[in-house]
């Protein structure tokens, strides 16, 4: 149920325009959990202390990818060399908007 909620999560911040930064925390989070899990593992650990880390791994990318879907990704300005922004890209919902302005 975890899995489905981070992959609504997932999709919701690509839309926000975070594109392939939306799957770093769950990237980091799986790696991460399965990492340490392995290690915990093989050093005797119990399976519920398995299980509650990996836990906290999956809150912790839950909570990263709310913070991403919270603040929306807008690009930089790009100027010329007078100071003059050229073009403003921002990034919103589906859809992106270019303004040119001179």
């Amino acid at each position: 149920m975890v899995l489905v909620l981070e992959i609504c999560l997932i999709i919701a911040a690509w839309q926000r325009g975070w594109k392939g930064w939306a799957l770093l925390p769950a990237g980091i989070a799986f790696g991460g959990s399965y990492l340490v899990g392995s290690i915990m593992f093989a050093s005797g650990a119990s399976e519920d202390s398995i299980f509650a880390m990996g836990l906290v791994c999956d809150l912790i990318c839950i909570g990263a990818l709310i913070g991403m879907i919270a603040k929306p990704r807008s690009v930089a300005k790009i100027s010329d060399t007078a100071g003059q922004p050229l073009q403003h890209v921002e990034a919103v919902d589906q859809n992106t908007r270019i303004d040119v302005t001179k």
